[in-house]
């Protein structure tokens, strides 16, 4: 990122948009739903008719319940696109990863390996008494 007078400028724009879908994307999409525990549940393998729907943050107060009812079909009919595109973008984001890592030299591969499978600093942090 190049800083140009106050603004903020990302050398990349392809970058700079996928930063700003994935920023807008997590404003303004509902949350998942949450299972018992409190852990968002993962529904991208079950089929549209199953997953339960949350209305987007403050339609409940406005809506009509035949307002719900198109809401949840129009969610029904993003739901298989939305899990694809998410399923692609892992698939991308493994692909980049890899073609980083191929260009580290050996002893940094060795560094990074031995960095992740390292305690975290917060896992440290718990099992002192």
């Amino acid at each position: 990122m190049m800083v140009l007078g106050s603004e903020r400028v990302c050398a990349n724009p392809w970058l700079a948009s996928l930063l700003w879908f994935g920023l807008a994307h997590s404003c303004w999409a509902a949350e998942e739903p949450k299972s018992p525990r409190g852990k968002a549940e993962k529904s991208q393998s079950e089929p549209a008719s199953q997953v339960s729907f949350r209305l987007p943050k403050h339609f409940s107060a406005i809506v009509t319940d035949e307002q719900r009812a198109e809401i949840q079909k129009v969610q029904a009919g993003y739901h298989e696109k939305i899990s694809e595109l998410r399923k692609k973008l892992e698939e991308l984001e493994a692909a980049q990863l890899k073609e980083l890592e191929g260009l580290l030299t050996p002893a940094q591969r060795k560094t990074l390996e031995e960095m992740r499978t390292a305690p975290s600093k917060s896992d440290k942090s718990e099992s002192k008494p």
